[in-house]
């Protein structure tokens, strides 16, 4: 059976005339949602295609090509970004285009902070948040 069809089924069980909803808008809304649940789901379930698949089961070897290692994280490249961002700030703090909030704003989402985090730590509105990272990326796309 169809993913139309099969949406048209359920639909006919489901719909209440009574919520003031034509079904025809009804029915339209439950199907672009299945499409998107099944793109979704396919999207998902699709990159054991793209990539390939190792089990941790089996024996670590290398055969020249492909080597498995473990991730750790190094903490030398962490302090390596925090210096990296720091010399940026002071970069942007000499030419005097953000004041110094602007650059917190600036700097705290250059480390990964959501804009609703970074209004919570700083006590600044979501929209001047975002205000500022727009000004910032415009700046940063012309020069």
């Amino acid at each position: 059976m169809a993913l139309a069809d099969t949406v048209l089924l359920d639909c006919l069980e489901s719909y209440r005339p009574y919520q003031n909803i034509p079904f025809t808008v009804y029915y339209k809304s439950a199907l672009q949602n299945k499409l998107i649940d099944e793109g979704k789901y396919e999207q998902r379930h699709s990159l054991n295609y793209h990539f390939d698949v190792v089990s941790l089961d089996r024996k670590v070897k290398e055969d020249g090509v492909t080597q498995y290692v473990d991730l750790i994280a190094d903490p030398q490249a962490e302090h390596a970004k925090n210096t990296l961002i720091k010399d940026w700030i002071d970069s942007l703090q000499e030419q005097k285009l953000f004041s110094a909030e602007d650059l917190e704003v600036i700097k705290l989402k250059a480390e990964g902070y959501k804009q609703s985090e970074i209004s919570r730590m700083t006590g600044k509105s979501r929209k001047y948040i975002r205000k500022v990272l727009d000004q910032f990326k415009n700046w940063y796309l012309n020069n």
